[in-house]
């Protein structure tokens, strides 16, 4: 008996030993992706990723191309065939990669908490986008949504940070679309600036390559928002994911020219948006452009910015439209990026002699600051907007803050700050004007018909025009 229970201890810490122990784990790339997909290791457990695919290629955590969700996890360069790379996983979590040289071919790795486990400060972003998963894995999308809503509407840290959170449920979203065909358009997609269609779109486009798909999805979900959304903007954010995925998937052999990814990213925009409305152009472009800002602030692609001339790039754009999403884009980024004050960004806007880039730069400028501080004063805003020499740009500064302050408001109370700032004595009397002309038609695009309605009757009558 005593036998018996001894064989049965040995075998139960043999299993131990084998699930917690780390070991070494092999992932191999094939021409049809990577193999196996998905593998559980303990942590502490090297993975190895042999390379059989008949061309280079570059394993990395997600977010393509930014990396950013489990950094160290990077081959920081292509492995060439026949060529292996290999990494060490400490962090306890689940873990998604791709091949940053073909974003489309990923996988996942979990990573069981372990005696040989390191834990790191957490940072936000990275521990909710770990919550979303785990959901994800037991309750699948539906679960997911649920939990993303009540951390949007009850954590504030989460809801000025939750873009890429956004991006992961679109994702899922799609491998529910492409397993059978179901279209989710819960009034849950619209919130962090409907980043979640950007996450659909780019998986979509990163999967199959197929834009009709792309596009006949983006109408599906705007036809059916629209039963109770009063004005639903989704299929411009989706027109957006567009022009994401079209500068995100060009071929390894393009990298490192900017001007060439662009045009071609532009040219491939103007070719599936033919005959459409030129808002759904414009919209595409403004994706391209945010993608360009993107590659330039993470250097990825092989991409910088030029800090002897920064926005040279959007300056040498004719289409107005096209000139005015690349300053909203790439001028603003490199301005944060250089982290330089709020006054002194704003001289530096206000020095840019082409008037056009000037107003869009200083829009998306101050757009992201109000994003980032929506607790400071309104009445703070209006003196930054208001002390502004030039009068148009007095103008962008006040309509950048107001779209800031409503499309990361609190969930079902957008437009509470954006009115309050737009109605703020500190404001003259042509800002207030051109604030509220900017912000109440939005309302129309979050709300559904009777909620939009109740908020517009509560404005000034003068006002009431813009949201009716």
């Amino acid at each position: 008996m005593r036998t018996k229970i001894g064989f049965i201890g040995v075998l139960i810490l043999a299993a131990g030993l084998y699930l917690f122990w780390p070991r070494t784990f092999t992932v191999v790339l094939e021409s049809d992706g990577f193999h196996p997909g998905k593998i559980t290791v303990p942590a502490g457990s090297v993975v190895v990723f042999k390379n059989r695919s008949g061309r280079a290629f570059w394993p990395a955590s997600n977010f393509h191309p930014s990396h950013k969700l489990y950094a160290e996890f990077d081959a920081k360069e292509s492995i060439q065939e026949g060529n292996k790379w290999q990494f060490t996983f400490i962090h306890p979590g689940i873990w998604r990669y791709h091949d940053h040289l073909d974003s489309q071919k990923g996988g996942i790795i979990t990573v069981r908490n372990t005696p040989w486990a390191k834990k790191r400060a957490c940072q936000n972003e990275v521990c909710f986008i770990q919550e979303i998963e785990h959901v994800l894995v037991k309750k699948g999308l539906d679960g997911a949504l649920e939990r993303f809503g009540r951390l949007y509407e009850n954590v504030p840290e989460f809801s000025s940070s939750c873009h890429d959170v956004t991006h992961l449920l679109g994702e899922a979203a799609y491998r529910e679309f492409a397993r059978g065909g179901n279209v989710i358009t819960t009034e849950k997609t619209a919130y962090c600036g409907y980043g979640f269609y950007h996450g659909f779109i780019e998986a979509l486009l990163f999967t199959t390559g197929n834009f009709d798909q792309a596009k006949n999805y983006c109408r599906a979900v705007q036809q059916k928002l629209s039963e109770t959304i009063a004005s639903p903007n989704a299929i411009y954010s989706c027109y957006h994911g567009l022009g994401h995925g079209t500068f995100d998937t060009q071929s390894f052999s393009a990298w490192g020219d900017d001007r060439g990814m662009l045009t071609s990213a532009l040219t491939t925009c103007e070719r599936v948006t033919m005959g459409e409305e030129a808002e759904l152009v414009k919209q595409c472009a403004t994706g391209v452009f945010n993608a360009l800002a993107n590659a330039y602030n993470n250097e990825t692609y092989n991409l910088r910015f030029d800090v002897k001339n920064p926005w040279g790039i959007c300056l040498r754009q004719e289409n107005i439209e096209y000139k005015k999403a690349c300053f909203r884009e790439v001028a603003a980024s490199y301005i944060k990026r250089v982290n330089i004050s709020e006054e002194s960004a704003i001289a530096m806007i206000a020095h840019l002699t082409d008037r056009v880039g000037a107003n869009a730069t200083v829009y998306a400028y101050m757009s992201e600051e109000a994003r980032l501080h929506l607790a400071a004063p309104l009445s703070s805003w209006a003196k930054t907007c208001q002390e502004i020499s030039r009068s148009d740009l007095q103008i962008s500064c006040t309509q950048g803050v107001a779209t800031g302050l409503f499309l990361w408001g609190s969930p079902g109370s957008e437009h509470v700050k954006a009115i309050a700032f737009c109605g703020s004595s500190g404001l003259s009397k042509n800002n207030r004007e051109a604030c509220f002309a900017y912000v109440l038609p939005r309302i129309r695009s979050v709300y559904n018909r009777e909620k939009a309605l109740a908020v517009c009757q509560t404005m000034d009558p003068a006002y009431q025009p813009y949201c009716l």
